[in-house]
């Protein structure tokens, strides 16, 4: 009966761990290169890239970057969903943190390119 027990307490022990393993396989590395050209594609038609001006509506990207409250989790969540005044973007996971990428590229680099 104890050996019953112990192989069921191990099983259940298994399968709540699987869910953190998988999850931690799953993360998506992003790609600074990558989040630039997505920029470029997506957000210069109304923000600046990598200028330190932009409009009260379209910020630059730097001056976006350059908050500290708009943290990797924030921007994730941002471009994930639509909202005005922005287009409804179509970014898959990995676009969204290619961005992200870029944006923290941004971040530590405060001079102009």
């Amino acid at each position: 009966m104890r050996a019953a027990l112990a192989t069921i307490l191990l099983l259940q022990a298994v399968a709540l761990s699987a869910p953190s393993s998988a999850v931690a396989a799953a993360q998506i590395v992003g790609d600074t290169v990558r989040g630039r050209e997505l920029a470029s594609k997506w957000c210069e038609t109304c923000h600046v890239l990598d200028g330190s001006s932009g409009t009260d509506a379209a910020p630059s990207l730097r001056s976006i970057s350059a908050k500290g409250s708009k943290s990797p989790g924030f921007l994730r969540s941002f471009l994930a969903q639509p909202h005005a005044p922005m287009p409804p973007l179509q970014l898959s996971n990995q676009n969204i943190e290619d961005i992200v990428a870029y944006f923290a590229d941004l971040s530590r680099d405060k001079k102009p390119r």
